[in-house]
């Protein structure tokens, strides 16, 4: 069971209030629900069409998404008049949940976007994009359930589209100078034509490019803010006037309007009630009974609905289309008698008893909506070696969707095999410095290996990028189930036996890698003939676990003669700690060099089509000016992974941003800069300090950390918390906890970046590139010792409960 520390909270006064302290529990993940306390899931069999595509390397077709072991829920809804059905949700209703879903072997998370909008997302009016952004990834993610909502009488904030395509801009513009609309120049101010979009484009510029001081907190962002929200009003008002008057005159659709007018909480509502989701989808209408404003604080159950008819008009129609789209059993209304100053569960009976039949109603229906998809998940969950050849299949597609070049390198393996069918046939090396594309260039080696030798079979690893793929001795053990699949199996041995030492395992492998030229055997494949020849791909061998010390002893595992029609190939580093790979595989092969080849850099035509088919993945691209900069820059470094991370900077470039590029947007000379400036705009993104501890804990922790685990370091770092809990309360009064949503968030981000281990049932996360984790070291250098403590504290404290004191300031 998870243990619970004691937390003394100071709060920072608000507004004169008297300042106040609190006892809360901070309730820690970790650590995570044991094997035993889990149902155990039949593995689905493997005599299945795709099964038989995996075993034998023939990624030519997509695969089915891999299973998922997560419910992720988003929860949309207004956020002041709807504060407390949402805190009771995470007092009265997760919890439950959460631990439903532990004890079938599911995670559970919730999306709350209270926390999950940081201050230069409304700057740059990106907020609304970032909500529908985490929708998709609920619906992505997600084993059933992903989407509630809950819908009152208040309508919501109205944001207008941050991109506007060029001819539909320019008819709207058009149509303001036509009927002279006011403040058309705040129109023209606000939105400017990007040359860098594909196709063009009108933006919405951010706050900051006319009020440099909108995201400092200080006395000009405060007069800044007032000002901005004088202008924003004649803005939006200007625009959608100038909306309304193309309407009319039919110069734009009903759906193009639409845009204009409505508020991030419909779009959210029908982003998550798309057709194909709606059976995922619990849905809440409340609804007040004779409702009076008479103050303040009643208006925020209101906003100006009730002053205006086509706010209202789209609340009923909003309630009406979510009446008809939601499942019934899945969909409740309540109607709520109206107090003066809104919902009062502390004095109002008949409030509390609303809630606790919201609580109620939830909790059965979010119970069973899970059964039933652990229910339907139970034929679909597959076999642990299922699972990770479909990894590496789907990784290996990945990595070759921009891949360009390296023609002259694939038509000297290609020269090799064909002159090792002649002769005496040795393992193959790739070798090259990080982030020099190794990796990449594997995945598009397998993909050429099918086309020369269409009856192939081909095993392919990208070692320490899954659980089974994290030594040497697993790495076999997989190779031997994947053989005895594709040829048979005529020894004696079971290399399911884990018991059976590394020397034996090893033996079983070379016996069944001579098995390939052999015919009596029956395969289990259903082909008409056995595959051959056989190519086994180990990418990365530098990323693997040297504990056992036969990971780089090359002949502890490899046989350097290969048996006929068997093809071996591995890639690392020269160098890696106190081993020096390059030396130790020369000695292995006998200092044979032609059986070494080095990854070239990119060719600078290999560069303009990765640069020109990753932008428009995009939908970007680049005027003459920028692209010449960027190839210029690149040609200076030509590495795939220098090449990748100056793409993530151009494809955020805009026309307008300057008329010097060298000056304002000035692209880092090295890797490690372009490292730099990556973590920068992630703390500019997600938070400076959330950002800072979140990249520390990775690198600083034993071998990587698990999301759970990252959530307890930062759920005890009062810098954090300060950061986060700035514009909003815990839910919770008397507990406190990072909100999951910023972890899942920031992880996303750089998922390119990151390798994820499923090590002792826990989600592993580390870098994948040395790179990064060299970097991270070094710009967080001084927060190693703060981060080794907060380790401790997690792992080490025996105790059930314990006090520390939390000030949060930014209040």
């Amino acid at each position: 069971m998870a243990t619970k520390a004691k937390t003394l909270v100071k709060l920072k006064p608000i507004a004169g209030r008297n300042e106040e302290k609190k006892t809360i529990n901070l309730t820690k993940k970790i650590p995570p629900v044991s094997l035993n306390e889990q149902q155990q899931l039949k593995p689905i069999t493997a005599n299945t069409s795709e099964f038989n595509r995996l075993v034998t390397g023939d990624f030519t077709q997509n695969f089915s998404k891999q299973t998922s072991r997560l419910f992720r829920i988003f929860i949309s809804s207004t956020f002041s008049d709807f504060k407390i059905e949402r805190n009771e949700l995470y007092r009265r209703v997760f919890p439950s949940i959460k631990q439903r879903c532990a004890q079938l072997g599911y995670e559970f998370q919730v999306v709350d976007m209270r926390w999950g909008v940081s201050d230069t997302a409304d700057s740059d009016h990106t907020a609304d994009i970032i909500c529908i952004d985490e929708i998709d990834r609920c619906i992505d993610l997600s084993a059933g359930l992903n989407f509630i909502y809950l819908i009152g009488n208040r309508y919501g904030y109205m944001y207008c589209p941050v991109e506007i395509d060029e001819d539909e801009f320019e008819t709207i513009l058009e149509v303001a100078h036509e009927e002279n609309i006011a403040n058309i120049d705040l129109i023209q101010k606000w939105f400017q034509l990007d040359k860098n979009s594909y196709p063009l484009k009108y933006v919405y510029v951010p706050i900051t490019t006319y009020f440099k001081h909108f995201e400092e907190q200080s006395i000009e962002q405060q007069e800044e803010k007032k000002q901005w929200q004088i202008e924003e009003k004649s803005l939006l008002k200007a625009l959608r006037e100038s909306v309304d008057k193309a309407f009319q005159k039919k110069k734009l659709s009903n759906q193009q309007m639409m845009n204009y007018f409505q508020s991030i909480t419909e779009r959210e509502i029908r982003r998550g009630t798309i057709e194909k989701n709606r059976s995922n989808v619990i849905g809440i209408v409340r609804d007040f009974s004779n409702p009076v404003v008479e103050t303040a604080i009643d208006a925020k159950f209101f906003g100006y609905s009730t002053k205006n008819e086509r706010i209202t008009n789209s609340i009923d129609q909003l309630k009406t289309y979510c009446a008809k789209v939601t499942p019934a059993k899945q969909f409740k209304k309540f109607l709520v008698p109206w107090k003066s100053g809104g919902l009062n569960i502390t004095n109002e009976p008949s409030h509390r008893q609303y809630i606790d039949e919201l609580c109620t109603f939830l909790t059965s229906t979010i119970m069973e909506l899970i059964d039933n998809s652990c229910r339907t998940m139970l034929n679909k969950t597959l076999s642990t070696f299922h699972e990770d050849l479909l990894h590496h299949a789907i990784f290996s597609q990945e990595k070759t969707k921009f891949f360009f070049g390296r023609e002259e390198l694939l038509t000297n393996v290609h020269a090799r095999i064909e002159l090792s069918h002649r002769n005496i046939s040795t393992p193959i090396a790739f070798v090259a410095e990080s982030g020099s594309g190794k990796t990449s260039f594997m995945a598009r080696l397998a993909k050429e290996l099918r086309i020369w030798y269409p009856t192939s079979a081909i095993c392919i690893r990208f070692l320490g990028t899954s659980a089974p793929s994290t030594s040497i001795e697993l790495i076999i053990r997989s190779l031997c189930e994947q053989l005895k699949f594709l040829y048979g199996n005529d020894d004696k041995d079971d290399d399911d036996d884990n018991s059976l030492t590394f020397s034996s395992l090893v033996r079983i492998f070379h016996e069944r890698l001579k098995s390939v030229s052999k015919r009596h055997l029956k395969s289990l494949v259903k082909k008409k003939s056995r595959p051959k020849p056989l190519f086994i791909l180990l990418d990365a061998i530098d990323q693997l676990e040297d504990t056992s010390k036969h990971s780089f002893q090359f002949d502890s595992w490899l046989l350097r003669y290969l048996p006929r029609d068997v093809h071996i190939f591995i890639s690392f580093i020269p160098t890696i700690e106190r081993f020096n790979l390059k030396d130790l595989f020369l000695q292995f092969i006998r200092n044979d060099d032609s059986t070494l080849f080095t990854v070239p850099r990119l060719h600078p035509n290999e560069c303009e089509n990765i640069i020109r088919n990753s932008l428009q993945s995009y939908n970007r691209q680049l005027t003459s000016e920028q692209y010449i900069y960027l190839l210029a820059t690149v040609e200076q470094n030509p590495k795939p992974l220098y090449l990748k991370l100056l793409i993530d900077i151009a494809r955020r470039w805009t026309c307008f941003q300057t008329q010097s590029l060298q000056i304002t947007l000035s692209l880092p000379e090295t890797i490690e800069d372009a490292i730099e400036q990556l973590f920068a705009r992630l703390e500019n993104r997600h938070g400076k300090e959330f950002v800072q501890y979140s990249l520390a804990y990775l690198v600083y922790s034993l071998n990587g950390i698990s999301e759970n685990e990252l959530e307890d370091c930062l759920s005890i770092n009062d810098v954090v918390l300060n950061e986060i809990y700035s514009h909003h309360d815990p839910p919770i009064p008397n507990a406190i906890h990072v909100p999951s949503l910023l972890c899942q968030s920031f992880h996303y981000s750089i998922k390119e970046y990151i390798s994820q281990k499923h090590i002792h049932n826990k989600h592993i996360l580390s870098f994948y590139h040395r790179k990064f984790s060299e970097s991270t070291r070094k710009r967080y250098k001084h927060l190693r010792e703060q981060c080794h403590e907060h380790l401790i504290e997690i792992y080490c404290n025996d105790q059930t409960s314990y006090k520390r004191t939390i000030t949060l300031k930014k209040r």
